[in-house]
């Protein structure tokens, strides 16, 4: 919002535009700003674990908690290993915004500060989705997150986050 305001001040400060046309301008300039800069994920998210694995369904409290390095087993008790998608695919951090309330970076000090307790280690990365399932199939207490589109037979889904 304060870049809009800087934007419009630009706009009538420095141009000598009759106000007709700075409104047009100024119009123009709002109807295009929020489809250049949206970085966001706008579909499902699947949160997904390797095929065999008991778990069938996942709270989000339980969700939240493991993702922010605050719980390491899932309800039943087995272990519970996170993984993660790279930091410029930009489902990472429309998940974490999703299911935790907070951004990809913010969670990564939380996984810091665990993993220099002690508690655990940081999750492992994938650049690409179908390294990720890879992974996923390999390890039976892992426990990740995908684009619906992304899902294949190879995982189960355990909750959709719209």
């Amino acid at each position: 919002m304060l870049y809009l305001r800087k934007l419009r001040n630009y706009i009538y400060k420095k141009t000598s535009l009759r106000s007709g046309l700075r409104s047009t301008i100024l119009l123009s300039s709002l109807v295009l700003i929020p489809c250049s800069s949206t970085h966001s994920y706008a579909e499902e998210i699947a949160v997904v674990v390797n095929a065999t694995n008991r778990i069938s369904t996942i709270t989000p409290e339980e969700l939240r908690a493991i993702f922010m390095a605050q719980r390491f087993t899932f309800g039943d008790g087995s272990e519970a290993i996170v993984v993660n998608l790279g930091r410029k695919n930009p489902v990472k951090n429309d998940f974490y915004k999703k299911a935790t309330g907070l951004s990809a970076k913010k969670i990564k000090r939380k996984w810091a500060a665990a993993a220099f307790s002690g508690q655990t280690e940081f999750p492992e990365e994938f650049k690409t989705a179908p390294a990720l399932i890879s992974w996923i199939k390999e390890n039976k207490n892992t426990i990740g997150y995908l684009a619906i589109e992304d899902v294949t037979s190879d995982v189960k889904v355990i909750m959709l986050l719209p």
